[in-house]
């Protein structure tokens, strides 16, 4: 077998590896080539100044929303809220960017401006960073992308918090080509990603807006409620038997004149059978009453819905209504 061929150049290996066979050799060499080119990229990116990309850096950002603007465009036809609307944007924009930078280390912007997401040590540009400068990327957009403008102006190399504990800069595409990691399971990792990003947008969007839905209703629901028990003191409404049959009928067409949302439904449904019963028990004793029935009747009647009350008021505060109890 022929001895593989040493660049004279090239750092001698130790003993121990020469005596491994010429393909242990080949790869021992291949590393150390390799890891030598590292060092030399990582040198001349730590040289370089970067001051004059920012603006570019800036433009290409600009572009990057346009070319994402369709999309959120899309999503806002078809959700039902902002909350919604926000977090799957947010998910889409975080795709976008992980799976542009991580196949080429360049979205549509920075390709455009002849930008490039490089790793800072010279080392190929690995999924998990990528992941990690974008994530970030939420921190960095506070206050209009304030945070990553300063972190930008402070740091030695213009790197934004993404970029920082990623280990990348933002440099010269034209100096500095893509060189991606081919490690196990990348092609599974540039699935997975997204596919978790979007899922928990959907799901907490989802849940956000539940929410929001949730608390409407019920502030309408107590409105309502709220306005009916003043107009009916202000109408000098007494405090008989047909005085409160007066005031919880009104309430109970008030409550029916309001449309909840889906997800409230069974929600707003139980409150109208409830004030339902209590009116159907209400109208009950003013008929005992009006009948001149007989004070035990009278305090049947009137004992049994005064605990039929009480239960109500404590299952509607449970139900966030105590304002229509």
């Amino acid at each position: 077998m022929l001895d593989t061929p040493r660049d004279p150049a090239a750092p001698a290996l130790p003993p121990a590896w020469q005596d491994m066979g010429p393909i242990v050799v080949d790869v021992a060499r291949h590393t150390e080539l390799r890891q030598a080119g590292a060092a030399v990229e990582s040198a001349s990116l730590r040289a370089e100044r970067r001051r004059g990309l920012d603006n570019r850096r800036v433009l290409a950002l600009i572009v990057d929303w346009l070319v994402l603007a369709p999309v959120v465009g899309v999503l806002a036809a078809l959700t039902d809220s902002r909350e919604q609307l926000g977090l799957l944007s947010l998910g889409f924009a975080l795709s976008y960017f992980f799976l542009a930078e991580s196949l080429t280390g360049q979205t549509a912007g920075k390709a455009l401006f002849g930008l490039r997401v490089v790793r800072l040590d010279g080392g190929r540009l690995d999924v998990r960073a990528v992941a990690t400068r974008n994530v970030l990327l939420i921190v960095d957009g506070f206050f209009g992308y304030l945070v990553g403008t300063l972190f930008v102006i402070c740091t030695k190399h213009r790197q934004r918090l993404g970029d920082l504990a990623a280990g990348t800069v933002v440099t010269h595409a034209a100096d500095h080509p893509h060189r991606s990691a081919d490690g196990r399971g990348r092609a599974a990792m540039l699935v997975l990603y997204p596919v978790v990003w979007l899922a928990a947008a959907f799901f907490g969007g989802h849940s956000l807006a539940a929410d929001h839905a949730r608390t409407a209703y019920l502030d309408q629901a107590r409105l309502a409620c709220v306005q009916v028990a003043e107009q009916t003191q202000a109408a000098g409404v007494p405090s008989t038997i047909q005085g409160v049959y007066s005031v919880n009928y009104s309430l109970e067409l008030a409550l029916r004149a309001i449309t909840p949302p889906s997800a409230e439904a069974a929600t707003h449904a139980r409150l109208l059978a409830i004030k339902h019963r209590e009116n159907h028990d209400l109208h009950h004793a003013v008929n005992a009453v009006t009948r001149h029935a007989s004070r035990a009747q009278l305090r049947a009647v009137v004992g049994g819905l005064q605990r039929s009350l009480v239960r109500d008021r404590l299952t509607l505060r449970g139900m966030g209504l105590g304002a229509c109890a």
